[in-house]
């Protein structure tokens, strides 16, 4: 495959938010961690199938406008984490997550795969760091 491990799952996630099939999750309240401790822990509950956890990591930008499309955030975003093989799960368990860029509001979290480096944007919601853009 020609796309980075770690771009499969944005974009998976992208291709499914714009298609309408995902819910505003309301799960679990992220971790209150760096933006790159969340961005890290996003990437590997995705990788490992874990609706639940992903979902407490995505921000209302990305859920809000489609809320009402009747699909559930856990069960969609967990079977993402289906399409990749377990060599592209570890490439992304043993990824570098460092925060480029942080002004309160916002952050920008620089991924180094090896090879290459690709970027997620994160916000501040309700004091908790949330992925907006799961990469470039």
């Amino acid at each position: 495959m020609s796309m980075s491990t770690l771009r499969k799952l944005p974009a998976a996630l992208v291709a499914v938010l714009a298609a309408g099939a995902l819910v505003a999750c309301g799960g679990e309240d992220s971790s209150s961690g760096s933006p790159a401790d969340v961005a890290k822990e996003f990437s590997i509950a995705v990788a490992n199938g874990d609706g639940e956890a992903a979902c407490g990591l995505v921000s209302e930008s990305l859920t809000g406008p489609i809320e009402d499309q009747g699909q559930d955030c856990e069960s969609v975003i967990g079977d993402l984490g289906n399409f990749l093989t377990d060599e592209e799960r570890s490439n992304i368990e043993d990824a570098t997550y460092e925060t480029s860029s942080e002004d309160g509001e916002n952050a920008t979290v620089e991924v180094d795969l090896g090879d290459e480096t690709d970027t997620m944007e994160l916000v501040m919601e309700d004091g908790e760091w949330k992925v907006a853009e799961p990469a470039d």
